[in-house]
C-alpha cells in the first residue's frame, strides 16, 4: 500500500503526534478468487502471494491512518470477508463506515455478485467497485464501461450517491495509492457526523442557557435586593465589630502581661555555706598593699586580708563513642 497507508503490526507507521479520535471500518467483499486477501495483505504491507488459499473465516487487521496533512490520527480496521453464500448477503458488512467490492473482469459471474451485493449495503455507506487483475487486461471479459454504465445507475437510484470505481493489480501494486485516497470519504463523513452531533448538543447547550437568562430576568427584585443588602451590611458590621473586640481584649491581656513582668522582683539565691571564696586577682596596687613601705600612709593602713586560692571541681570526662569521634 502507499505510504500513506500502514499496517500498524509493521513499525513504520506514522509517529503518534495526537491521541486517535476516529475509529473506522472498512470491509472487503467479493466473490471467491477476486483477490480480497490480497488487497487485506497490502494494507498491512505484507508481500503479494501467487498461491490462491481460501478465506473461510473472517479475518480482521488494524491500520493507524492519516487524513492529509492532518495530525489527527485514524485506527482502521479492514475486515477481509469470508463469501457466505452466491446472493452476496453478509451480516459482518452491516455496520462499517466503507465497503470494497471486488471484481474480477475476467469472471462476469463476480460482477454479477458485486451487483447482488449493492442492494444489501446501506446508502449511508462509501462503496468502492475496484476492478482487479488489471496487469490480465488480455483476459478480460467485462469491459471498464460496462462497469462505469452500471455505477453511474446506481447511483442514480440511490438517496447518496457514493458508489465509486477504480482499477487495480495486486500483483504490480497499480492503484493502491487511489484506494488510500478512496478511505478520505468515510472518514470526512465520520468527522462531519461528529461534528454535526458536537453542533445538536451546542445547540441544546445554547436553548438551556437563554431559557436560563429569561428565568432570572423574570426573577429580578429591586426591593428584595435592597432588603438583603441592608441585612448583609448589619450582619457584616457584627462581625466587624465582634473581631475588633476580640483584637482589643487580646491586646489589652498583652500589655497586662509584660507590665507584671517588668515589677517582680528578681531574688538570687545565696550561695551554699561550704562553697570557697572566689579566688581574687591581684593587680598591680594589689601587690604593692603587699610591701607597705612602697605606698602612701593612708594606703599601707589599710588591711589586706590573703585569699586562699579556688580549689575547682574537676569535671567528670565524657567518654566518646565512635559517632562523637568521628563527626566531632
Amino acid at each position: 500500500m502507499s505510504r500513506e497507508l500502514r499496517g500498524s503490526d509493521t513499525g513504520t507507521e506514522r509517529p503518534s503526534m495526537s491521541p486517535i479520535k476516529y475509529h473506522m471500518k472498512v470491509a472487503i467483499q467479493g466473490h471467491r478468487g477476486t483477490g480480497k486477501t490480497c488487497l487485506w495483505r497490502r494494507f498491512q504491507d505484507l508481500p503479494f502471494t501467487e498461491t490462491y488459499t481460501p478465506t473461510l473465516e473472517t479475518q480482521t487487521c488494524g491500520i493507524s491512518w492519516s487524513y492529509k496533512a492532518s495530525d489527527d490520527l485514524v485506527h482502521v480496521d479492514i475486515l477481509d470477508v469470508a463469501e457466505k453464500g452466491r446472493d452476496g448477503a453478509d451480516t459482518e458488512s452491516q455496520d462499517v463506515n466503507a465497503v470494497i467490492l471486488m471484481v474480477d473482469p475476467s469472471k462476469p459471474f463476480t460482477f454479477e455478485f458485486a451487483k447482488r451485493s449493492i442492494g444489501l449495503i446501506t446508502e449511508h455507506t462509501d462503496v468502492l467497485i475496484l476492478s482487479n487483475f488489471r496487469d490480465l487486461g488480455d483476459k478480460r471479459v467485462v469491459s471498464e464501461s460496462e462497469i462505469r454504465e452500471w455505477i453511474s445507475t446506481t447511483n442514480q437510484n440511490r438517496t447518496t450517491p457514493n458508489v465509486h470505481f477504480l482499477e487495480t493489480s495486486m500483483h504490480n501494486r497499480y492503484g493502491t495509492k487511489t484506494i488510500a485516497s478512496f478511505l478520505n470519504l468515510p472518514y470526512v463523513r465520520l468527522q462531519r457526523a461528529i461534528l454535526e452531533e458536537k453542533l445538536k448538543l451546542n445547540l441544546e447547550e445554547m436553548t438551556s442557557v437563554e431559557k436560563e437568562l429569561a428565568l432570572l430576568s423574570k426573577e429580578q427584585n429591586y426591593e428584595f435586593y435592597l432588603k438583603w443588602l441592608e441585612q448583609t451590611t448589619k450582619n457584616k458590621g457584627t462581625r466587624n465589630n465582634t473581631l475588633s473586640n476580640l483584637k482589643n481584649s487580646s491586646a489589652d491581656a498583652s500589655k497586662t502581661q509584660t507590665s507584671t513582668t517588668a515589677t517582680t522582683p528578681v531574688t538570687t539565691t545565696p550561695p551554699p555555706a561550704n562553697t570557697p571564696a572566689p579566688r581574687s586577682v591581684m593587680t598591680s596596687s594589689q601587690t604593692a598593699v603587699n610591701n607597705p613601705s612602697s605606698q602612701p600612709k593612708d594606703v599601707a593602713q589599710n588591711k589586706v586580708t590573703w585569699q586562699p586560692p579556688v580549689v575547682q571541681q574537676a569535671q567528670p570526662v565524657q567518654k566518646k563513642g565512635f559517632f562523637s569521634e568521628t563527626f566531632q
